[in-house]
């Protein structure tokens, strides 16, 4: 038993295990510091570095793949849709008239947005359309049903 070896090996842990709180929700470090936890038992049980190195490439490939996987499951439930991405579905007021050959304006959330009509219709300002898609600095809208209308 190396005592040496394996306080070594726990310090080696302990420092990706901080590495990984400064660099949260990646669980890139923390395989590394799972496998230089398995190299610090490792180093009480068999004497020679090649085993022990063995033990934390092993643990720490097998953890990377763990971890990818646990990582990537709960990020998707979690991540709300940010930026431009939250404007779709939205409904937006139109603020200047917006027809087939000239793009208007539409204001939602208090933002004036450039609008071109997604089936190529004039839509009247005072209106009320939904946001489809957006391409670059343009959204494209649709007008709402009679019975959709709701409070901007």
């Amino acid at each position: 038993m190396n005592i040496h070896a394996f306080f070594l090996w726990l310090f080696g842990s302990f420092l990706f295990f901080v590495l990984e709180i400064g660099h949260p929700g990646l669980c890139f470090f923390l395989a590394f510091s799972f496998g230089s936890l398995a190299g610090a038992f490792a180093s009480l049980v068999y004497p020679g570095l090649t085993v022990q190195l063995y033990w934390y490439v092993g643990v720490t490939l097998v953890s990377f793949f763990l971890l990818r996987h646990f990582v990537r499951h709960s990020n998707k439930a979690t991540m709300p849709e940010t930026n431009i991405q939250a404007l779709i579905g939205k409904l937006a007021l139109v603020v200047s008239e917006i027809s087939d050959n000239q793009p208007g304006q539409v204001q939602v959330g208090g933002e004036r947005w450039r609008a071109r009509s997604v089936n190529s219709k004039t839509i009247r300002h005072g209106s009320q359309v939904r946001i489809n898609f957006i391409k670059g600095a343009t959204v494209f809208v649709t007008t709402i049903q009679e019975g959709e209308s709701q409070k901007l």
